[in-house]
């Protein structure tokens, strides 16, 4: 369902290839951001499997950001501030409200996600630049919004001097609220890290 109620869910879409840690860093951060910016601050994790999860890149990442066991907590039904992890099959209405980050679903994932859910904002991470088209096609004119990756369709997007601006001052807000959200350094210095490697590039 595009339309929900009387309102438009916000869909953001990350058009990625593969495995790309940045870009993983990226979309928790733009998710924070999205959040932040809701009355309802939950942001639901979405993954394909929870089995192994913490030996994943975005597991190891996670545990990164919110320290060691954080992401084998979230597999357990834990939640880590506002965030939580719900499998793709598990969406419904009653379980994820606010936004949603969706990463590496396929598909058939996606369309649980997209209707079954209650979320204000969708953030789509894709596995396959097959797959981000599947949802550039179905979200144009929809409350789509392409966060990273060129759109294969002709739509208007922000110039690329604007994106640049907006994703440093995304960066400093987010690294900010995500470093402070335990007491190790680790996850401060790991973000600046990348958060200077993106903003030279």
């Amino acid at each position: 369902t595009l339309i929900q109620g009387n309102y438009m869910k916000k869909r953001f879409l990350f058009k990625n290839q593969g495995t790309d840690d940045e870009v993983l860093v990226k979309a928790l951060c733009y998710a924070v951001e999205v959040s932040s910016q809701s009355n309802d601050k939950n942001i639901h994790l979405v993954f394909p499997q929870k089995s192994n999860f913490e030996s994943t890149n975005l597991g190891k990442i996670i545990d990164q950001i919110f320290g060691v066991g954080s992401a084998k907590k979230l597999c357990k039904g834990e939640s880590i501030r506002n965030l939580d992890f719900i499998l793709s099959s598990k969406i419904s209405s009653n379980n994820s409200s606010g936004t949603i980050l969706a990463i590496y679903c396929t598909p058939t994932d996606m369309n649980k996600i997209d209707s079954n859910s209650h979320a204000n904002s969708i953030i789509y991470v894709s596995w396959l630049l097959e797959e981000a088209d599947i949802w550039e096609s179905t979200w144009y004119n929809n409350g789509l919004n392409i966060v990273h990756g060129e759109p294969s369709q002709q739509i208007e997007i922000l110039p690329r001097n604007h994106i640049c601006i907006k994703t440093v001052n995304l960066y400093r807000k987010s690294i900010y609220w995500l470093s402070s959200s335990f007491r190790s350094t680790t996850c401060s210095t790991y973000f600046q890290r990348v958060a200077r490697k993106r903003m030279q590039s």
